[in-house]
């Protein structure tokens, strides 16, 4: 018996759910002590019938059986796993006088096959290429989990850049179409900042984009909670909001303009 492969086996296996189906009381308890060394958690049916009722309300990693059964056979709670679709791996352990089924197993679609009494070097060959099978597709599962979870994540990244200004941070003139399309905005106010193209000639592209960084911090901060600010085209700006009564939009704007009009916005100590 090798000690360090069991020991490693029990390891990788401990926290695989495993259903047993065995009807002999004795057969049963004998096994039990062998599985209770690899297995932490066994649920245990005493025939094909509760077998297949414990497969369908549980979630299994493996199945080991018995063949002959009372009320359905293993051959029968077989065939009905894998008429659901479940490609859990199943193990076969019978009794030397059910060797006439090894064939009708093989073609049911089984894992492994073991005659009782168990021999334990023969066992944990089996068990353990059948438990690296599982951890391989689990370990594929969740590779395959991640990597859908990081396209996601990659594909809201490009998407959220395809909206982003990217001088400003604002949201651009694409995710305006689509909140204007969303109709839950009712008010749309453009702002234009006059004689932009004569500042930037005057004192160069950096003074001008440094003007724009300016402009949409202080509108950021100057905007209510039911508005959404976005960067449009070289000196435009746009506000959406949930205003619909015109006396407070005329006012909101009339405050917009008079705060640009008393605060100066200062870039490289240019007014």
């Amino acid at each position: 018996m090798d000690v360090v492969k069991i020991e490693k086996l029990a390891r990788s296996s401990q926290n695989l759910r495993l259903l047993y189906v065995e009807d002999d009381a004795f057969a049963r308890e004998s096994t039990l002590e062998i599985l209770n060394m690899f297995f932490n958690n066994i649920n245990i049916s005493v025939d094909g019938e509760d077998g297949l009722n414990a497969f369908k309300d549980g979630s299994f990693d493996l199945v080991i059986t018995d063949i002959n059964m009372p009320k359905m056979s293993g051959l029968d709670m077989i065939a009905h796993i894998r008429d659901l679709g479940a490609k859990t791996p199943i193990l076969v352990l019978s009794a030397h006088d059910d060797t006439e089924y090894y064939e009708e197993t093989i073609k049911s679609g089984i894992d492994g096959y073991l005659l009782k009494p168990i021999d334990i070097n023969q066992f944990v060959d089996l068990l353990d290429k059948t438990v690296n099978i599982i951890n391989r597709e689990k370990e594929l599962k969740d590779y395959q989990l991640n990597l859908e979870e990081k396209i996601k994540e990659q594909t809201l990244i490009i998407k959220e850049s395809l909206y982003r200004d990217s001088l400003s941070g604002l949201y651009n003139f694409l995710k305006l179409n689509e909140d204007i399309d969303s109709l839950v905005f009712k008010t749309l106010i453009v702002l234009d900042i006059t004689q932009l193209s004569l500042m930037s000639k005057q004192y160069g592209c950096r003074f001008t984009e440094n003007l724009l960084g300016e402009v949409a911090k202080t509108l950021s901060v100057n905007i209510d909670s039911d508005m959404k600010l976005y960067k449009l085209e070289a000196d435009k700006f746009a506000i959406l909001s949930k205003m619909d009564d015109k006396e407070s939009i005329r006012t909101f704007c009339e405050q917009i303009l008079a705060y640009f009009d008393m605060n100066i916005i200062t870039i490289n100590k240019i007014e």
